[in-house]
């Protein structure tokens, strides 16, 4: 661990301070992040001396763990039910899929809407993410399960709630207990966008005043704070996943034959789907016009625009070329980040699976660096890319990465190792043992990591698109009031000009073009694993 971090450190003195490489040198230091962390007399007025950084660390801390402990008590009875009841799954699945790409950011104009306090609106952008990543992964941890055990619990004469306690739950925990790393992740990820509008206090607060003053190296010590505390709490979560754990039989919901779904298919969930979005669009109706209708303003979502009033401003909308040009430069950075982010997280965590000397130097490192939110990475971005658009890239490409590296690890590990211990006593050579057992068993937590991974992915765009401005050479803010600039920016520029329509009409564009996303990836999924359908 502690070799892994002084490389680091090693690496970023010599690249900044000694070799002044290009777009490196514009990075403060090692040394002069250092010098002001640990000052008395701060230049910049944050260090170990202050007692605000204490205060920020504690604010931001209690807000991430209010907003994990909602998403973890709501997302893992939720997910356990998608995945366990085909009906729930079919009536709720697509309402939540269609919310779930929806950047936090974008949520960022409503959450002010429909809450008045100033601390709501942040613990609820922080949950918004957490419980996403949360839910899903519990979902696929279910439907891993190997159907062989739901046979052997009904020939015992098991009832459903019993199935559901001695089965589902402890087939289910890998998958939970992977989706709640990914989710403190997250929380911590979305943290700078809830504590925008926090108006003060907070890491993520520290880092985007310290960007607006150019105060590079406390923009720094942000996000190593950040990432500090961040790796802290997911360590603490894999702890306590071990200590639960301890007694499981490896093969249960990880083995390399992970199974069919615990129920039979139905015959009508496309019908279902239709039924669960008309009735959430219906009570968004209903509630957005209670005054006029009942005379009584409806808490929260009374404060949204109706649907019908969006539906008026995506007509205006649809015939505009700019609106599709904003579409086509969204998907192509989040396809162009997310498909860097697979070959590179792939190999990179098969590799930290299979040595652990490696994963002792480069995990830890890791680990610090992923609670850090994209947007503490947008003035780095800035100064090290050449380019705007590879500065979006890159911040794309950060939001898919971490999630795949972590599934693809936990996946690996997991592997019942008598199936390769088995395979070394026939004779089979390491590359035969690693594409006949290895790469075949960690393919559907890889699929799972390319589920979560593409929508944060599509999350994070939002971010990315931020430091555009719609600058792009394909459109600008001359298109129908900015768009052209991608979506994310669409939603922005919106957000400024206080059309709250046109806000939604952006936050649903990116829930469709996330939701054909991960539908693509869970057929691509299907594909890769044909062995699993036939188990």
């Amino acid at each position: 661990m502690l070799l892994g971090f002084a490389l680091f450190i090693s690496l970023w003195a010599l690249t900044v301070d000694v070799w002044k490489l290009p777009r490196f040198s514009n990075l403060p230091g090692p040394a002069a992040v250092i010098k002001e962390w640990f000052s008395p007399r701060p230049t910049f007025g944050l260090s170990v001396y202050t007692p605000d950084y204490y205060l920020h660390i504690l604010t931001s801390l209690r807000r991430v763990l209010i907003a994990f402990a909602l998403a973890t008590a709501i997302g893992v009875p939720l997910g356990l039910m998608i995945g366990w009841s085909q009906k729930v799954r079919e009536y709720v699945f697509p309402v939540f899929e269609l919310l779930r790409p929806i950047p936090a950011l974008a949520w960022v104009p409503l959450s002010i809407l429909m809450f008045k306090s100033t601390e709501a609106p942040v613990i609820y952008i922080t949950f918004l993410p957490a419980f996403f990543a949360t839910t899903l992964n519990t979902v696929l941890g279910v439907e891993s399960i190997d159907n062989s055990y739901f046979r052997a619990a009904a020939c015992l004469g098991a009832r459903p709630w019993q199935t559901f306690r001695h089965v589902v739950v402890p087939g289910a925990l890998p998958f939970i207990f992977t989706g709640l790393q990914i989710s403190m992740g997250v929380a911590w990820f979305s943290l700078v966008a809830g504590e925008m509008i926090s108006g003060e206090y907070g890491l993520g607060y520290v880092i985007y005043t310290a960007y607006t003053m150019v105060s590079y190296p406390t923009i720094v010590i942000g996000m190593i704070t950040l990432g500090i505390v961040g790796y802290l709490s997911s360590a603490a979560i894999r702890l306590l996943g071990n200590f639960l754990m301890g007694w499981r039989v490896r093969e249960l919901g990880v083995e390399p034959g992970l199974a069919i779904p615990s129920r039979p298919p139905e015959q009508r969930p496309l019908a279902r789907a239709a039924i669960s979005i008309a009735v959430f669009l219906l009570c968004w109706e209903i509630a957005a016009r209670s005054p006029q209708l009942f005379g009584v303003h409806i808490p929260v979502i009374g404060a949204v625009p109706a649907p019908s009033r969006v539906l008026t401003a995506w007509t205006t909308l649809i015939g505009d070329f700019g609106y599709w040009q904003s579409w086509y430069l969204s998907t192509l950075r989040v396809l162009g980040g997310f498909g860097v982010a697979m070959l590179i997280g792939i190999p990179l965590g098969l590799l930290l699976a299979l040595s652990r000397p490696i994963y002792q130097i480069v995990f830890p490192t890791l680990e610090v660096l992923r609670p850090i939110p994209p947007l503490a990475w947008v003035p780095a971005s800035i100064l090290f890319w050449p380019t705007q658009e590879l500065s979006i890239g890159f911040i794309t490409f950060l939001g898919a990465f971490y999630t795949v590296v972590i599934n693809v690890i936990g996946g690996a590990r997991d592997i019942d190792r008598r199936y390769v211990q088995a395979a070394y006593a026939m004779g089979s050579t390491r590359k035969n043992v690693f594409f006949r057992i290895m790469l075949p068993a960690t393919l559907p937590s890889i699929v799972v990591g390319a589920a979560v991974g593409m929508g944060i992915t599509w999350e994070v765009v939002v971010a990315a698109e931020m430091i555009s401005g719609g600058g792009s050479s394909m459109g600008g803010a001359g298109m129908s009031g900015g768009v052209g600039g991608g979506l994310g920016f669409f939603i922005w520029n919106s957000y400024t000009g206080g059309s709250y329509e046109q806000i939604i009409v952006g936050m649903i564009s990116i829930g469709i073009a996330g939701y054909i996303s991960s539908s693509v990836i869970r057929v691509a999924g299907r594909l890769a694993t044909p062995w699993l359908a036939s188990a």
